[in-house]
């Protein structure tokens, strides 16, 4: 029991240093960004542009999450149940499809041409679904706008809320392994969403 006691504690640890530096790594991105946006617009510019350096933090902590959703999916399998592999699974494909998107799908990497209707109806001519417009229809401003923003308002801020106050709620979120963020974890991504806005 005692190992037991001190391996966990080991867990903990590491789990909240990783979590420390993650945070001291988005304060100076944060920090960077203001500057930009004030000092060096020009420079700002370049940091959010197509294939630029954003693009590829935000590809990267999308391919990492996958990966992280794929291993907690494979991890305790029998302890937590179906619900929880298929809810990783799932999240898994979604943030995978996010990597996709950010990169166009390879295209640029690939150097491969847009399609006759990529080209037509996509407003950057890129392979990629997000910057669709069909007809007077915006896809990324219905669905990865209004829509994703209001999914992760739910998840940042009404989430957590219900899980505190709701023995229900709990029971489902745990059972299924639904993350809940911390107070201080929602101010920190809403924080980092702010030199992409």
């Amino acid at each position: 029991m005692k190992s037991m006691k001190i391996k966990s504690d080991i867990c903990v640890d590491t789990t909240f240093s990783f979590e420390i530096l993650l945070y001291v790594i988005l304060s100076f991105l944060l920090v960077s960004a203001v500057l930009m946006i004030h000092y060096s617009p020009s420079v700002y510019r370049a940091y959010v542009a197509e294939d630029g350096p954003l693009e590829w933090i935000a590809t990267l902590s999308l391919l990492s999450t996958a990966v992280i959703c794929l291993q907690r999916s494979i991890q305790n399998v029998q302890e937590k149940g179906r619900l929880f592999k298929i809810f990783y699974i799932v999240a898994a494909v979604v943030f995978l499809f996010g990597v996709g998107e950010e990169l166009s799908w390879g295209q640029r990497i690939f150097h491969r041409e847009s399609s006759e209707f990529f080209v037509e109806h996509n407003l950057q001519e890129e392979t990629n679904f997000h910057n669709l417009s069909l007809d007077s229809f915006n896809i990324n401003k219905v669905i990865f706008g209004s829509i994703m923003g209001a999914g992760i308002g739910l998840f940042l801020i009404v989430l957590p809320l219900a899980y505190s106050k709701s023995n229900s709620i709990r029971k489902i979120a745990d059972r299924i392994g639904v993350p809940v963020p911390r107070k201080y974890q929602s101010a920190g991504i809403l924080a980092g969403a702010y030199p992409i806005t």
